[in-house]
């Protein structure tokens, strides 16, 4: 599988790395492979491979918001989604739409076609139209910079946490996903997900940070959350378990959990 991922050619002079992988065994396998340093609109790319041969990926280049959605032993289901126009950068709207890959004894063939919106997503951010009313009276909401993420994180456990995903610092419900630094988690580190309003910390999505904890879409006021854990024989680089989706939503006063995290996670 490695082998199949060194293969890729660096995305932006970034190099590939394991995100996900499915069932080894199937007569079609696929892992899926992020760029170092991805944020939530990187572009991910499908592999496939058949009795342990390395086949190809499911489209010539990568696009951004590519997930497998499904699998059975020689058919593989790949969710696509794109940005429509005001979209924020790592939550688009446009999609879902799904495309099935099947192992035909031979070749891997494409049972469905992708929609024109991947192949040629629309602007996310057009041209302003020309407009006689006058524009909209600026937030009052105070936005949330480098100093006091910093000044928050370095109050939490030993201090020793990195930026992983954010996508604005000034909603009503501002989040960031920030992971364990310091050491070689060997792909498990401890992910906290940190809520703000109005620039006040409100404080983290769970006491104990979790690994495998990954951003899944957001807007104004709610943020939604996967989670996934290792089951046993997973490789800690690519966790089986799950994902579990949780969604934390801003009620005006404080952030209301909508969902459960699995004892699987928390235990």
């Amino acid at each position: 599988m490695q082998q199949g991922i060194d293969s890729l050619e660096p995305f932006m002079a970034s190099a590939w790395r394991l995100d996900e992988q499915g069932d080894p065994c199937a007569t079609l396998s696929w892992a899926t492979a992020s760029i170092v340093d991805a944020t939530g609109s990187s572009p991910e790319t499908v592999l496939f491979f058949h009795d342990g041969r390395y086949l190809g990926t499911t489209t010539s280049r990568p696009y951004a918001f590519t997930s497998v959605a499904e699998q059975t032993d020689d058919t593989v289901t790949v969710q696509y989604k794109w940005l429509n126009p005001d979209d924020a950068n790592a939550n688009p709207t446009g999609g879902p739409a799904l495309v099935r890959y099947r192992w035909n004894g031979s070749s891997v063939e494409m049972l469905d076609e992708l929609p024109d919106e991947v192949l040629n997503p629309p602007d996310p951010n057009p041209a302003p139209t020309t407009s006689t009313e006058p524009p909209p009276p600026p937030s009052s909401g105070r936005c949330v910079d480098d100093d006091m993420l910093r000044a928050i994180t370095s109050g939490i456990g030993d201090g020793q946490w990195q930026l992983s995903a954010v996508d604005s610092r000034c909603e009503t419900l501002t989040y960031f996903l920030v992971e364990a630094n310091g050491k070689d988690w060997h792909g498990a580190q401890p992910v906290h997900v940190l809520f703000f309003h109005d620039g006040n910390f409100l404080g983290t999505a769970t006491d104990t940070a979790y690994a495998y904890t990954r951003f899944v879409s957001h807007d104004d006021t709610s943020v939604t959350v996967a989670y996934r854990w290792v089951l046993p024989g997973d490789d800690p680089y690519s966790p089986t378990g799950g994902p579990v989706q949780v969604r934390y939503e801003w009620n005006g006063s404080s952030v209301d959990t909508i969902g459960s995290i699995p004892v699987e996670v928390t235990g």
